[in-house]
């Protein structure tokens, strides 16, 4: 299973505010602006991601690792992995 969800670290372009944010610095914010105007997005820290595939029951085949689309703002940067079912 490829996985690819969006990563921390990376700069939030539109208006929003923080509706959660985690202990490992995970965070959802809510859009106040933009095209994603009124949704929520999650942001993964990179140890949520992996635990959460391995309870799971998964295993990595190919470690996460962060890839970023360049591109004039907003840039984007998500965690891509390979994993597979135990």
């Amino acid at each position: 299973m490829a996985i690819r969800v969006n990563a921390v670290g990376i700069d939030i372009f539109h208006d929003h505010e923080v509706a959660e944010r985690g202990g490992d610095g995970a965070l959802s914010v809510r859009y106040a602006a933009g095209p994603k105007a009124g949704l929520t997005v999650h942001f993964w820290a990179e140890d949520e991601l992996r635990g959460c595939l391995i309870e799971a029951g998964f295993e990595p085949v190919l470690p996460i690792r962060a890839h970023s689309t360049r591109r004039r703002p907003p840039q984007s940067a998500q965690w891509e992995t390979i994993f597979r079912r135990r």
